[in-house]
């Protein structure tokens, strides 16, 4: 049944229900100012009176921080490169004809020390100053006090008012020539306070549409950082040199439209990205006046064409992105706008699985009920993921990120787990065609990353879809498998793969062919990785293969335990063979010692332990119902020579083999030096 009957004929009923349910279940960042002590000195009208007749000077302007960047070059003769030199070397950006200064350059000041660095900073300081100029004959003798305070240094740093939204709404309908940047440096100096631009100006013809026009175009023309300058390489080498260029690494995909993955990067790279370049507050602080109205009129069919322009500028601007969710942190309802667009489905998915949880004293009373509702407000995600899907606007990159972020969170959480399942569920209605897409995905990112998630999210997607469907990647999930167990840059830990995870990974690999499945089940040629080496650099790799080796251990038998009958030979085959190469350590034959107890006090992702190598042996063994091959592997384990190790096994083999434990856990005894026994 679906759980919104209107979707798909009225999405705009379905919007005010998101609306209305994210309000509801999602707690929202509201930030509380302190309570008023006094009425404000000034009324609200004198102070708009003052203000639309109140010249504002900035020293970011450009051409006046030009100025008197030059002044300060020729005066002082440090060694100061000229402006466009500063330009071109990144220190600094033109921002809606603003200056903006990259905040690495203070690190460069301080990692190199160079002669003008008193001088830049003195600059850098200078830079925000502000100068506010009112004639005292355009107010009125009344007025003079307010003047006064407008000029001084304190009251350019902003004033008290009683009303700001109604302040700032009148100073731009009672002035209809004023540019949208005058205007935001008024604004900004009321606090830039949030409003509805169609309730401030209601019955006021054309104010709100100007002023979103206005909006939109200064945010697309003022100068900001867009996707292809996003970087975050450019630290290092602007340390050394003071040259910061925007043509370095790239961290974002800006090839596509869709906002997952940009957000992503920007979260994982977000210190390189804001100590870049700070952009305009006042400029950016427009999105939120957009957004405001985006959700507060009456939902229609369409999304607002606020939203649409903001979702816009977002696939070319960080910084608007950033602000974006920044908003959404704040307004929950926003969600429904960003859920009904294809570009930011997604998005709006992830943002809900990771809502924060807010409150002080009350908070761990409330977690269980937040993340209930949380979990509720997912659930409608993933509904109208299901029918945005159907018409193939759903990027299979963004999928495959998102399912590895869900499961990345499962695996640290058990609470989360249902995250990463309901989006599996949801990957599995899609076609065949987009399935294969989206576990190709999935097989190229744990190809070249050394994320455990990254594979369990594969596996995960693999045990739940069609075993058809799963078979036309199983050369690719040969490969990962291969790639992790000989991986010499990290070990596989695979606390998280369950039977049924080991199952499907056998299946396929057992479909392949056979010189495919023989290098599989044999990964590690300890002989050959451990050639041509010597002293610590020998001991660190073999204690990397030894653990590669219990996690393939682990592998084959959690994939033999999960067959009902018995398991295909070739696996109870692999298995004795891997036991043989790990029961003792012998280097001229390739052995390890794989069992040692210094391997079970490791710990893995989350900080879990995993269960006993020797409980996942026991029970592969248990579950071989054909007494040769059982006794095969009881054969290779009683050349272990690992006290602690028989010990679990005398305790987990079955009865019939517990006496065989025994003889040989006496014959290691014999053979133990006298000075172990005291």
């Amino acid at each position: 049944m679906s759980r919104f009957h209107t979707l798909a004929y009225d999405p705009g009923q379905t919007r005010n229900v998101l609306r209305s349910r994210f309000r509801r279940n999602l707690p929202s960042r509201v930030f509380m100012s302190a309570p008023r002590q006094n009425p404000p000195e000034y009324k609200d009208e004198d102070v708009l009176a003052a203000l639309l007749v109140a010249d504002m000077q900035h020293n970011d302007e450009l051409e006046t921080f030009r100025r008197h960047y030059e002044e300060v070059r020729l005066n002082d003769d440090v060694g100061l490169p000229t402006f466009e030199d500063a330009i071109s070397r990144g220190w600094f950006r033109i921002v809606w004809g603003r200056v903006r200064s990259s905040r690495l350059l203070l690190d460069f000041l301080r990692h190199r020390q160079p002669p003008y660095d008193s001088t830049l900073i003195g600059l850098l300081m200078w830079r925000y100053k502000a100068h506010v100029h009112v004639s005292k004959t355009s107010l009125g003798a009344e007025h003079e006090a307010l003047v006064e305070f407008l000029t001084s240094e304190e009251g350019t740093r902003g004033i008290d008012t009683l009303s700001p939204q109604w302040i700032a709404a009148r100073l731009w309908d009672r002035d209809p020539t004023v540019d949208i940047k005058i205007w935001a440096r008024r604004w900004g100096f009321l606090g830039s306070p949030i409003f509805s631009a169609s309730k401030a100006w209601d019955g006021v013809a054309d104010s709100a549409q100007r002023f979103y026009e206005a909006a939109i175009s200064a945010l697309s023309d003022a100068g900001l950082v867009t996707w292809d300058e996003f970087n975050t390489a450019g630290e290092a080498v602007f340390l050394e040199t003071g040259s910061m260029s925007w043509t370095t690494i790239r961290t974002a995909d800006v090839s596509s439209n869709h906002l997952l993955g940009k957000y992503l990067r920007l979260q994982r790279h977000s210190r390189g990205y804001f100590r870049d370049i700070d952009d305009d507050e006042d400029l950016l602080a427009l999105v939120d006046l957009l957004c405001v109205d985006g959700v507060e009129q009456f939902p229609a069919r369409e999304p607002h064409v606020n939203i649409l322009a903001v979702v816009k500028l977002a696939q070319r601007h960080p910084s608007v992105l950033m602000q974006l969710t920044l908003h959404v942190r704040r307004h929950p309802e926003l969600l429904a706008e960003l859920l009904l667009l294809p570009e930011t489905t997604l998005l709006a998915c992830y943002l809900v699985a990771t809502w924060d949880e807010f409150g002080s004293g009350e908070r761990e009373a409330m977690q269980e009920l937040d993340r209930a509702t949380r979990a509720i407000a997912f659930d409608d995600c993933m509904a109208v993921l299901a029918h945005v899907s159907r018409g193939g606007e759903v990027s299979a990159v963004e999928l495959s990120e998102l399912l590895t972020l869900l499961v990345g969170m499962s695996l640290r959480s058990n609470e989360e787990a249902r995250y990463a399942e309901n989006l599996s569920l949801q990957i599995c209605a899609l076609t065949p065609e987009q399935q294969e897409d989206v576990l190709r995905q999935l097989a190229g990112r744990a190809g070249q990353s050394v994320d455990d998630s990254d594979f369990v999210a594969l596996l995960s997607l693999l045990s739940t879809v069609r075993i058809d469907v799963a078979r036309q990647v199983a050369g690719d999930v040969a490969r990962v498998y291969l790639r992790y167990m000989q991986n010499e840059d990290g070990f596989f830990e695979p606390t998280h793969i369950t039977r049924a995870h080991a199952h499907v990974l056998w299946e396929l690999v057992l479909g392949l062919p056979e010189e495919i499945v023989s290098r599989t089940l044999n990964p590690i040629d300890v002989k050959d990785l451990l050639t041509n080496l010597e002293g610590d650099e020998k001991e660190r790799r073999i204690i990397h293969l030894c653990r590669a080796m219990r996690a393939h251990m682990r592998l084959l038998a959690r994939g033999i335990s999960s067959y009902q009958g018995t398991a295909p030979r070739e696996l109870i085959e692999a298995l004795a063979r891997a036991i043989r190469s790990g029961a003792q350590r012998h280097d001229e034959k390739g052995r390890l010692p794989a069992f040692s107890r210094f391997y079970d006090v490791t710990f893995s992702l989350g900080g879990k332990h995993d269960k006993p190598i020797t409980a996942d042996l026991s029970e592969a063994i248990r579950s071989v119902h054909i007494p040769e091959s059982r006794q095969r592997l009881v054969d290779e384990l009683l050349n272990i020579d690992e006290p602690g190790v028989l010990a679990h096994l005398l305790v987990n083999l079955p009865e019939e083999y517990k006496h065989s434990v025994k003889r040989r856990s006496w014959r290691w005894s014999l053979r133990m030096p006298l000075s172990l026994g005291h």
